[in-house]
This record gives structure tokens, C-alpha cells and sequence, in this order.
């Protein structure tokens, strides 16, 4: 799983992720996009 602060940046994650070689005959086989709300307590 991985967080971004914007959808600008989790899309250049996923470019970067899609970009990416995992090893031999590997491959991202599965991707979802959630946005997650969060509340601080300070």
C-alpha cells in the first residue's frame, strides 16, 4: 500500500510503479485507487 498527499502525486507514483522492472517475468498484475480520509488530533 502507498499513500500520497495529492492525486497529482499518486499519479506520478503510478507512472513511476508502471515504469518500474520487478525482476524477471514479474509484473503489476493489480491496481486500485481509494482515497482515504484522514483527521488529525491535535
Amino acid at each position: 500500500m502507498t499513500l500520497f498527499e495529492s492525486e497529482e502525486a499518486m499519479r506520478r507514483g503510478d507512472e513511476a510503479l508502471n515504469a518500474m522492472n520487478p525482476g524477471s517475468g514479474e509484473r503489476r498484475t493489480s491496481v486500485e485507487f481509494f482515497e482515504v480520509p484522514v483527521h488529525t488530533v491535535g
